[in-house]
């Protein structure tokens, strides 16, 4: 019976992860004349922000579903004793998706 429960979790988590983490993949764009940037990575929105001091382009909501993903799939490599590197990654998103949704709260004061 702990076997079924277990491959059950494995599936809801994994599936709910998957979603969450899917949808992150939606680039972000805004148009700058005539070119448009997508997505950046977490790292370089950090910095981008900070520097123009701006959230301009990044969504709010946007960084609650990346934590929400990271959340999701850094408990079920946990509980699953997943490859390091699995485990270390979602972990890693996720400080930086705090770190613009802070960044998002507090520039559009």
């Amino acid at each position: 019976m702990q076997t079924q429960t277990r491959e059950i979790t494995k599936e809801v988590f994994g599936s709910l992860s998957l979603v969450f983490w899917s949808l992150q993949l939606v680039p972000q764009s805004k148009s700058t004349g005539d070119r448009s940037e997508t997505a950046l990575t977490d790292r370089t929105k950090v910095w981008k922000m900070y520097k123009e001091k701006s959230s301009k382009g990044v969504s709010g909501l946007m960084m609650l579903i990346w934590i929400g993903g990271c959340a999701l799939y850094a408990s079920y490599a946990v509980a699953f004793n997943l490859a390091v590197t699995l485990i270390v990654q979602p972990e890693l998103f996720l400080f930086f998706a705090l770190i613009c949704y802070g960044q998002c709260i507090y520039y559009e004061k």
